[in-house]
C-alpha cells in the first residue's frame, strides 16, 4: 500500500478492528480510526473520531476526542482513618462518576471500625450507578 499512497492512487485508507487510533507508515494516509468510546483499561488512544481532509495534494488527519467514558486504575494506601478519608475524597472528586469505571488496588492496615467504613464506602460508590464498577 506504500506505493499506492505515495503515487496518490489511494488518498486515504481507513482500517478497522483496532480500538486505539494508530497511524501506519510515513505518508499520513493510512490509519486505524480506533473506537469512538473507550472500552477497556489497556487502550492507549481510543475514544476519538478522525477528522480527515483530503485534496489532490495533501491528506490531513486530526484525532478529536469524543468519548465520554473513562477507565481508571488507582492504587491507594488505605492505612487508618487518614487513608480512608483520602480514598473517600478521591472518589468524591471523580468527574462524571456515572461514566467512569474504576479498578482500585488497595493496600494498608485498618482496624475493624475503619474496615466497616471502607466496606460502606465501596458499597455506596458501587451502588451509585450500575455503570460504576469498583473492583
Amino acid at each position: 500500500m506504500a506505493v499506492e499512497t505515495a503515487d496518490r492512487v489511494i488518498h486515504y485508507a481507513a482500517l478497522g478492528d483496532r480500538h486505539s487510533v494508530t497511524k501506519l507508515g510515513s505518508t499520513g494516509r493510512v490509519w486505524y480510526s480506533g473506537t469512538p468510546e473507550v472500552t477497556d483499561f489497556d487502550e492507549q488512544d481510543s475514544g476519538k473520531a478522525l477528522v480527515v481532509e483530503v485534496d489532490a495534494v495533501a491528506c490531513r488527519v486530526e484525532p478529536v476526542p469524543i468519548g465520554r467514558w473513562r477507565f481508571l486504575r488507582e492504587r491507594r494506601d488505605v492505612t487508618g482513618a487518614e487513608g480512608l478519608d483520602a480514598l473517600a475524597s478521591w472518589l468524591g472528586g471523580l468527574a462524571d462518576p456515572g461514566k467512569t469505571v474504576v479498578r482500585l488496588e488497595l493496600t494498608g492496615t485498618v482496624d475493624m471500625g475503619e474496615y466497616a467504613g471502607l466496606t460502606d464506602l465501596l458499597q455506596r460508590w458501587g451502588e451509585l450507578s450500575e455503570t460504576v464498577c469498583i473492583a
